[in-house]
């Protein structure tokens, strides 16, 4: 990717987080960007194109972040649980996730390829999710309460990106009770 492209992906994400999908068109990102719309059409050649490649962008960034944090084996359970949901939720706490996870589904609802996309992203932070459960795991823990934690785990992350603007509660609430419930999946 060139500074050109990614100047104009990053212009279309800003229309995205401020207009929504109503809003999103590629005469709106080219204003956002400051360049004519034949430049823009240079680059991506339709609005799908775009919508496609900032979304894949941003699911990477998103995984890249989620993988970064490992939690470490003979570490205390609760200790690791909690600092392992609370990096995923305070990342979820960023405003790109609430709007643009919102707006991407939004289109993916209308497009197959995205809908694909999240599809796999779900994929990939099931494994992460599952890989991290994995380890602090008790040794006699069956493979199948690991999967189920982590299956109870995904929708309240996805469902925490979608509505952590109107909830009373605290992100350090939400990680420790989060927490309580997975040990309880994977050690009972």
């Amino acid at each position: 990717m060139n500074d050109k492209s990614e100047h104009i992906s990053c212009c279309a994400m800003q229309v995205l987080k401020e207009s929504g999908c109503a809003g999103f068109s590629m005469e709106n990102v080219a204003e956002q960007a400051n360049l004519e719309l034949n430049v823009v059409l240079q680059y991506f050649k339709n609005k799908e194109l775009l919508v496609e490649f900032i979304l894949i962008s941003f699911v990477e960034q998103c995984t890249t972040h989620l993988r970064s944090f490992k939690i470490e084996e003979n570490q205390h359970a609760d200790k690791a649980l909690n600092q392992f949901f609370l990096n995923i939720l305070e990342y979820r706490e960023s405003d790109a996730c609430a709007v643009v996870f919102k707006e991407l589904w939004g289109i993916a609802l209308h497009n197959k390829e995205v809908r694909l996309v999240l599809d796999q992203y779900y994929r990939e932070l099931y494994q992460i999710v599952f890989q991290q459960l994995q380890v602090i795991a008790p040794e006699y823990c069956e493979e199948s309460k690991i999967d189920h934690a982590a299956c109870f785990v995904l929708p309240f992350i996805e469902g925490y990106s979608l509505t952590r603007s109107t909830l009373p509660a605290s992100v350090l609430f939400l990680s420790e009770q989060l927490s309580k419930v997975v040990k309880g999946i994977l050690f009972n």
